[in-house]
């Protein structure tokens, strides 16, 4: 299965405001959301299929890892965006730092498993 991860050095609460507005930014549609477990299910119009975003903190409370997954068979729209919603949501995640003037060190992982 193909999936693109990211880690970033804040809670998952943090990150997932993030990605609220990631998504937004980029114009994708939001299908469902569950913000206690941490998925969504994320589309666009112009491109088929549909893209899993799951958040985990269980391995530290200070530290989310960010899953995005191809949801159904087509994967058209994970191809084209998986790895632009992680440099997004990085970009994101930096421009409230700015914001709040904030020193913390933001940290991308990111690796691609097929």
């Amino acid at each position: 299965m193909q999936f693109e991860t990211g880690c970033f050095s804040f809670e998952k609460s943090v990150v997932l405001n993030a990605l609220y507005d990631t998504i937004d930014r980029l114009g994708f549609r939001l299908e469902s959301a569950n913000s206690f477990r941490g998925t969504l299910i994320v589309s666009e119009r112009s491109v088929a299929g549909r893209i899993r975003i799951a958040l985990d903190s269980s391995v530290s409370g200070n530290l989310t890892q960010v899953s995005i997954l191809p949801q159904g068979q087509d994967s058209d729209f994970f191809d084209q965006y998986s790895k632009r919603i992680l440099e997004e949501l990085l970009k994101t995640i930096q421009m409230a730092q700015i914001a709040g003037n904030h020193d913390v060190e933001t940290k991308l992982f990111r690796r691609r498993r097929k």
